[in-house]
């Protein structure tokens, strides 16, 4: 009998039997660790639109192939790690002593690897869960723009990170026995991939039907200027759609509470008597508005409001450029705001429905209370005048265009505000998205020579002082003070009593 090299030592093998077992556990541990993840998954997406402020995480075919494809590789790994650990343990015994020391330490590097990254996963998916459904992080951190290689080269590492020891336990055969556990990796990868425990198009689906920015496609104007909203939960957010079958659409606050247009003082005046009496006043409408209206529809809006006792409106806008969708907090909560002036007055409805029959040849109207309206104190202040139509825009009777007139709005209030004004008339036929192009054109005339007045006189931009501390509240007041936002536009009852006025003494 020929002796060979090492038959002292019995050589490592595993049976077949108890490989055939590793091999069913490693699928089925995969298949149950891929399910969790896809739940989970899902679970967050149809959750976030649950809470007050939704979140709305919605995935096209390329981005959920792309997650499926990571879950299902970490939910591979991982099974994979902890199926080998069951099989070499079970196969121990049968080893020779020097091969059960290997083994020991490939146990106990997949134990480490293994428990550690679900430590670290546990903890991340922990707070991704709760902070996707508190804020739109998706918005903020794209995984398949940014980290495409983390994606891919974390679970290859968690899948290989027992093989620097398993390659001693298994010798010759370990090139072998690797090829054939990275094709059975990327097999059940690809495989898994493409199973759905749900479905995308359903969800989706869902998720879309609970939007109102996403079911009515809504489109919101985009600026230059955008103020946030301080104090968000005393203002009413109100939706203004364009519906292809009827007249626009209105919803207050979200897509379930539907409201008819002359329902809308009455919601209101519930909606007032919701929140404490002292901030009753200061109760804020913000205006989502699709850009396609005409701008006759807002106009009615904002008289009912002015009506209802609403003081102050914000025409919610996203800013130019910007990769944030309607629903992210940046915008919803920030856009151009303005007041209704002058309050709402049944007395001088009244007191002009009892003078507009009258012949008012040789007389003189006397108002009760001069300070309902603006028409007196404008004529004391320098003014101009702007007209917007669906073509052109005019600057006191003459055609201007958009560069010239930034230019020259930036010279008058720069040398005559605070006693200067702007007299706004859009055409009610215009649409919302021109309208707030020029309103914004004057707001944004007015931040400019702020911050550069704060920059000059305070060394600080204007846009980064913070009103919680009282030495930046004075300086914004100051500032604030000497250029307010000086753009008037006459309402319809202004526009009535001018009317009378000019008749007067004729």
């Amino acid at each position: 009998m020929i002796l060979k090299k090492g038959f002292i030592q019995k050589s490592s093998n595993i049976s077949t039997q108890k490989l055939i077992t590793g091999i069913f556990l490693w699928i089925i541990f995969s298949y149950v660790l891929y399910a969790f993840f896809y739940l989970l998954r899902e679970s967050i997406r149809v959750l976030a639109v649950k809470i007050e402020d939704p979140v709305f995480i919605i995935l096209n075919e390329k981005e959920h192939l792309i997650y499926n494809l990571f879950y299902a590789s970490i939910a591979i790994a991982l099974a994979y790690i902890f199926s080998l650990k069951f099989t070499l343990r079970i196969s121990n015994y049968s080893q020779p002593r020097k091969s059960r020391s290997l083994l020991r330490n490939t146990i106990n590097d997949g134990g480490f690897f293994s428990w550690t990254f679900l430590f670290w996963f546990g903890k991340m998916a922990v707070f991704y869960g709760l902070w996707y459904t508190i804020y739109p992080l998706h918005n903020e951190i794209s995984f398949l723009d940014e980290f495409p290689l983390f994606l891919f080269l974390l679970p290859l590492i968690i899948f290989l990170s027992t093989w620097p020891k398993l390659r001693l336990f298994l010798g010759k055969e370990s090139l072998k026995w690797f090829l054939i556990s990275i094709a059975l990796f990327l097999t059940l990868t690809i495989t898994f991939a493409f199973k759905d425990f749900i479905s995308i198009e359903n969800i989706n689906q869902k998720i879309v039907n609970s939007s109102i920015e996403y079911s009515y496609k809504l489109e919101i104007p985009e600026t230059r200027n955008s103020n946030k909203i301080e104090r968000k939960e005393n203002s009413i957010n109100l939706f203004i759609v364009n519906d292809s079958t009827s007249n626009p659409m209105l919803f207050l606050n979200e897509k379930r509470r539907q409201i008819r247009f002359e329902q809308l003082s009455y919601i209101i005046q519930l909606e007032r008597d919701k929140i404490d009496v002292i901030d009753q006043s200061s109760l804020m409408v913000n205006i989502f508005a699709d850009k396609n209206l005409k701008l006759d529809v807002i106009n009615q809006i904002k008289n009912t409001l002015r009506e209802s006792g609403i003081r102050k409106i914000n025409y919610s806008t996203n800013k130019i450029n910007s990769n944030y969708p309607i629903e992210h907090p940046a915008v919803k909560y920030s856009g151009i705001s303005t007041y209704l002036y002058p309050s709402f007055s049944n007395k001088l409805i009244s007191f002009m429905d009892s003078i507009e029959n009258i012949n008012l040849t040789n007389k003189k109207i006397s108002i009760p209370e001069e300070k309902w309206m603006r028409v007196y104190s404008v004529k004391n202040i320098n003014r101009i005048e702007v007209k917007v139509d669906n073509e052109n825009v005019f600057l006191n009777g003459k055609s201007i265009s958009d560069s010239k007139l930034r230019s020259y709005t930036s010279k008058l209030t720069s040398k005559y505000s605070p006693g200067f004004a702007i007299i706004y008339s859009p055409a009610d036929d215009i649409s919302y998205d021109r309208y707030i192009k020029y309103l914004d054109l004057f707001y944004s005339v007015t931040d400019s020579i702020r911050n550069e007045t704060s920059l000059i006189t305070y060394n600080r931009p204007y846009k980064n002082l913070n009103l919680a501390y009282t030495e930046d509240l004075e300086i914004v007041n100051d500032i604030e003070k000497r250029y307010p936002y000086s753009v008037i536009e006459w309402t319809e009852d202004e526009k009535r009593l001018m009317k009378l006025l000019n008749k007067q003494g004729k």
